[in-house]
């Protein structure tokens, strides 16, 4: 009895995946170039190379771990909505300040083909692409 109660430990423990899986890293929006990005509010369009190069640079570090995925934003107020005018799809900015005061941009990638938006994800950490906002003067407030 006490060796089929050691089988059965030994079978459990040596089922049992221990390592975590890692995922792997892909960058989304590493091959776009912005040709332009538009304020609908404003009725602006941003068409300044040296604007436009440092928001592509932003958008060509962010991973798939930064684009968090599945988090909601009950409650959160809407700052502004800006387009990105790419060499391939549009993409949607939806910029929103959450209950907690944090600045959320959420990624939706306008496909012409299917008239479809495709949620990307949700950034939480955007600094660095709210001072290129506000540099841009789009009017973003939060």
């Amino acid at each position: 009895m006490k060796n089929y109660i050691l089988l059965l430990i030994i079978l459990i423990f040596t089922s049992c995946n221990f390592n975590e899986k890692e995922t792997e890293l892909s960058y989304p929006l590493e091959n776009i170039k912005i040709k332009s990005i538009k304020s609908e509010e404003l009725n602006r369009n941003v068409s300044d190379t040296l604007i436009l190069n440092k928001f592509s640079k932003s958008l060509k570090k962010l991973t798939n771990k930064d684009l968090v995925k599945g988090k909601r934003l009950h409650g959160a107020t809407r700052l502004c909505d800006l387009k990105l005018k790419t060499d391939k799809d549009d993409i949607l900015l939806f910029i929103a300040l959450s209950k907690e005061n944090e600045v959320v941009i959420s990624f939706f990638e306008f496909n012409k083909d299917d008239n479809f938006n495709y949620f990307l994800g949700a950034l939480y950490e955007t600094d660095q692409l709210m001072d290129i906002i506000k540099n841009a003067d789009l009017n973003c407030k939060s």
